[in-house]
């Protein structure tokens, strides 16, 4: 559903923080961000057939509000994939050891469309504290 498949959510978020910290390291290419995401042990890949460019979006300043909006079309698959009814929400696993107390994340599903704007609300504008 995703894309990719990260497998250390903490490898990745360095990854992105030195993107974000240093632009002249961002990758001009899902070739070049497959390749940085091996080499940083994050896992991967994004599927090049799903994704051909990568764009980064970073506020200019602390007193800009950033709002990443998702496609339409990631927001479509994502309500298309919950009509399933063996749908079930994956999160990344460190929500549930470093959050949860090792507990999983259940959506009851006649939650699936709140709890899917609420995901998109959060990381629309989430600016890591």
């Amino acid at each position: 559903m995703w894309g990719m498949l990260i497998s250390n959510w903490e490898n990745w978020g360095k990854l992105v923080m030195k993107w974000a910290q240093e632009e002249n390291t961002r990758p001009r290419n899902v070739a070049d961000l497959n390749q940085q995401m091996a080499d940083g042990g994050a896992g991967g890949p994004f599927s090049t057939k799903q994704f051909q460019a990568v764009a980064f979006a970073q506020a200019p300043n602390e007193t800009t509000v950033q709002i990443f909006l998702p496609t339409a079309a990631a927001i479509a698959r994502a309500i298309q994939a919950m009509q399933d009814p063996n749908f079930r929400w994956t999160l990344p696993d460190f929500y549930r050891t470093d959050a949860f107390n090792n507990q999983p994340v259940n959506v009851d599903p006649a939650n699936n469309l709140k709890f899917l704007a609420e995901r998109i609300g959060d990381y629309a504008i989430g600016q890591c504290g």
